[in-house]
């Protein structure tokens, strides 16, 4: 799609969580798409069995979005995806709040010290107000 919209203004808003969902390989799906990245919303994912009510056998699952570091992604091969291929003009992540508290400012500052400890690209950091 982005390649036929033909104006280098028009950019991605890259959710590194949501290729999951849909079966494509997240670390793929983010190298693919950080060249035309204006930013980049991250968090994390977890599955959670959704069983039938005897308990004998699931009959599906639920994704749950946490913070990043919290749930299955595969945060550094993401991280140097994202180095590799995004936009050398800056780039800023947004952290969604996905704390259910009235202050997600702990889920935001452990957000933070969890990307920062990553090896790989810096790479600037701009809360949500979500």
């Amino acid at each position: 799609v982005m390649g036929n919209v033909g104006s280098e203004l028009v950019r991605i808003y890259l959710d590194v969580a949501n290729p999951w969902p849909v079966h494509e390989d997240v670390v793929e799906a983010v190298a693919r798409m950080a060249p035309l990245t204006a930013a980049v919303d991250v968090k994390d994912l977890y599955v959670e069995s959704r069983w039938a009510a005897n308990h004998w056998h699931r009959k599906g699952f639920d994704v749950i979005y946490t913070w990043p570091g919290q749930g299955i992604l595969p945060w550094q091969r993401i991280w140097h995806a994202l180095g590799e291929n995004l936009p050398r003009i800056g780039v800023p992540l947004v952290i969604e709040g996905l704390s259910e508290d009235a202050d997600p400012s702990v889920g935001i500052k452990e957000c933070v010290a969890f990307m920062q400890a990553l090896d790989g690209p810096t790479l600037h950091l701009l809360p949500s107000s979500d």
